[in-house]
């Protein structure tokens, strides 16, 4: 489709044989709406960056004309080419702009893909709201401009969001099955091989499966069992789970086993405990997300303990 004839139709001046032409181009194919919708997006919030600095439609022209370099003066354009030329100021204004945003402003338009590798990694998402992705973790997201909610989709590992409120533009993400729709507040999202975990820092947090709902409060873990499809509220034991955002474990009087557990989540490990009595043995330290073997250390002396095996294979006794 000619660019100028789309100019044209955004600025009512076609005339009803060409308006029959954009409207069948429009339905004949997804993207074409697609392209549509972002030029008109673009004419639409740049309006008023050009009324601020005071650009109409012959300031636009001039400079159009003086690009172009000599027109002769003698020759009358109609009234719509004058608006091509403010549109296509517009259009600069606008794509200037978008690549200022986060992800130069993809998540309007499409699905962004973030991911990370080794190391946790944060992202601003175009709407404010901040995720931190664990490492090995995969997400997607858009945020369409005509769109009546925010998504993502957790694809792989664990991430922390930290959604900006907007009651009028839900945040929705997708885990599999599981549906997660906040306004604005703060969690941590965990997708394992047979679960999927919810625990929620501020705010509060809908959390579906099927035709299973629950709402979280401050404290709260909701847990999804993939295998018995089960939705179960409880109380969140711990804040190990945060130790990717400040790169600490702090334990403040908590059993053994649940710091085993978040050592074994944080560093892909398998260790055990030889003795239920042991791993009921509280602690209060805070340990660095550093090396496994000076974690274990830590812990080994200040409870007095022994432990064998080598590399991520440990028992400790």
């Amino acid at each position: 489709m000619n660019d100028e004839l789309l100019i044209k139709y955004l600025l009512e001046e076609t005339s009803e044989q060409e308006n029959s032409k954009v409207k069948q181009w429009l339905e004949a194919d997804p993207d074409h709406q697609k392209q549509y919708e972002q030029m008109r997006w673009l004419w639409e919030s740049s309006k008023t960056a050009l009324q601020n600095s005071k650009v109409d439609e012959n300031l636009a022209w001039e400079k159009f004309k003086a690009r172009r370099g000599s027109a002769p003066k003698t020759i009358q354009f109609p009234l719509w080419l004058r608006g091509v030329a403010a549109v296509f100021a517009v259009l600069s204004i606008g794509w200037i702009a978008l690549s200022f945003m986060p992800h130069s402003g993809k998540a309007y338009f499409t699905e962004v893909l973030l991911e990370a590798g080794g190391t946790s990694q944060k992202e601003l998402l175009l709407d404010g709201t901040v995720v931190t992705l664990n490492r090995n973790s995969k997400l997607s997201y858009s945020q369409k401009l005509f769109g009546g909610e925010r998504q993502a989709h957790l694809l792989e590992g664990e991430a922390y969001f930290e959604v900006k409120r907007n009651e009028n533009k839900p945040f929705s993400i997708q885990v599999e099955d599981v549906t997660i729709r906040v306004l604005g507040t703060s969690f941590n999202v965990e997708k394992g091989k047979t679960h999927t975990a919810v625990m929620l820092d501020k705010g509060s947090v809908a959390v579906a499966l099927g035709g299973q709902s629950l709402v979280l409060e401050p404290g709260e873990k909701a847990s999804v069992n993939k295998e018995r499809g089960s939705l179960v509220k409880s109380r969140t034991e711990n804040q190990l789970y945060r130790y990717y955002l400040n790169n600490k474990f702090e334990a403040q009087q908590l059993p053994l086993y649940q710091i085993v557990e978040a050592l074994n989540n944080a560093y892909d490990a398998n260790i055990a405990i030889a003795s239920e009595a042991l791993g009921q043995k509280r602690l209060t330290t805070t340990l660095e997300y550093g090396s496994l073997d000076q974690n274990l250390e830590v812990i080994k002396e200040t409870l007095g303990i022994s432990i064998s095996g080598e590399g991520r294979e440990r028992v400790l006794h």
